[in-house]
């Protein structure tokens, strides 16, 4: 479909930057940033993206996926949309649509080192470890800069 973009204003661009700096050391403060963005600006998809992963860092996955879901529809052929849609319904508990997201997140960008970690996690939690395995394999090889760590890791 489409890429998730917005052509935002240098203002609404600095504030998105801000939320999403905030948003790993507190959610909740990204939260009501976003919702703050979302008063001036009701169309930013970004804005709505940051609320909702907000919402699942906070540990409310049905709240997320009100907000990812949508967006995923619409942006189908965004691989860090698909990512968090994958993270949100894993946190939900459905374990195999959350499979499948990244499986079409890792469809979309092959060298999404992150969907390949999450998918990891999500094929360990259905207790697929072979394919599991594999997956942290193509994490790993992908997020390391040093080939010698890949050696080092195959003997583990």
């Amino acid at each position: 479909m489409s890429s998730l973009s917005t052509h935002p204003s240098n203002d609404l661009t600095a504030a998105i930057r801000q939320a999403v700096d905030t948003l790993q050391v507190d959610p909740r403060a990204a939260l009501q940033q976003a919702e703050h963005i979302l008063s001036a600006h009701p169309v930013s998809d970004a804005a709505r993206k940051l609320m909702g992963v907000a919402w699942r860092l906070l540990g409310e996955p049905q709240k997320a996926l009100g907000i990812i879901e949508p967006l995923a529809a619409r942006f189908d052929e965004s691989a860090d949309l698909m990512h968090e849609l994958g993270l949100c319904l894993g946190a939900a508990g459905r374990g195999n649509d959350a499979i499948a997201a990244l499986r079409r997140a890792i469809a979309i960008d092959g060298n999404h080192a992150g969907a390949w970690r999450s998918l990891g996690d999500q094929l360990s939690a259905a207790n697929d470890m072979k394919a599991a395995e594999l997956a942290y394999e193509k994490h790993l090889s992908l997020s390391t800069r040093h080939p010698e760590l890949l050696d080092a890791a195959a003997f583990l």
